[in-house]
């Protein structure tokens, strides 16, 4: 374990160096971007903005940002959407949520980069959500190259490293790890940084 977090940490340093002003400003505020876009979304379409970013975030697995927000776009609206039929399924499931019921969303999202993503974009402004940390398979980039898959443990872990490593203290570690994301977006491999 002490082994696979030093990893994690030396590889989180090699990217956070590399970064960019334009990279690190746009990590700082994708989040906040983010749930200001899904107010915007919410307000348009007249759907309140829980169930705007559950179904952005039923469909963040699989499709890059920008295929997530036109596919939500189109949900939202009515239009038919081609993605993955368990993500359509998800969001058909949080769009259709009585108000009473928005508590559901994060377990009909079910994993954790999904619930971590919804709530750091839809919480990110309140300050006891601000440790949260998603770890999707860009920020597995950062993981030891023998680990094949992320479990729950391993998430953990990942999470717990970068939060411990972030090298700016005015950065919150949501923005932290969005930062090293808009990085890692980039790359297929953590060699190429």
């Amino acid at each position: 374990m002490q082994a696979d977090t030093k990893i994690i940490k030396l590889n989180a340093q090699k990217v956070f160096e590399s970064l960019t002003n334009e990279e690190m400003f746009a990590g700082r505020n994708w989040y906040n971007q983010a749930h200001q876009k899904c107010i915007r979304l919410a307000e348009d379409n007249s759907v309140c903005v829980e169930k705007v970013v559950g179904i952005f975030s039923a469909f963040s697995p699989i499709k890059s940002v920008e295929q997530c927000w036109s596919i939500t776009e189109d949900f939202i609206k009515g239009e038919e959407v081609f993605t993955l039929g368990a993500q359509i399924k998800k969001a058909k499931t949080i769009f259709d949520l009585a108000d009473n019921d928005l508590h559901e969303i994060k377990p009909i999202l079910g994993g954790l980069k999904t619930q971590s993503f919804y709530d750091a974009i839809f919480r990110s402004y309140i300050s006891s959500y601000n440790d949260l940390i998603t770890i999707d398979s860009h920020m597995f980039k950062l993981a030891p190259t023998y680990w094949r898959n992320l479990t729950p443990n391993r998430y953990k872990l990942m999470s717990d490293s970068i939060k411990s490593v972030n090298f700016t203290r005015d950065l919150k570690p949501h923005q932290f790890q969005a930062v090293l994301w808009t990085k890692l977006k980039q790359v297929s491999s953590i060699r190429e940084i």
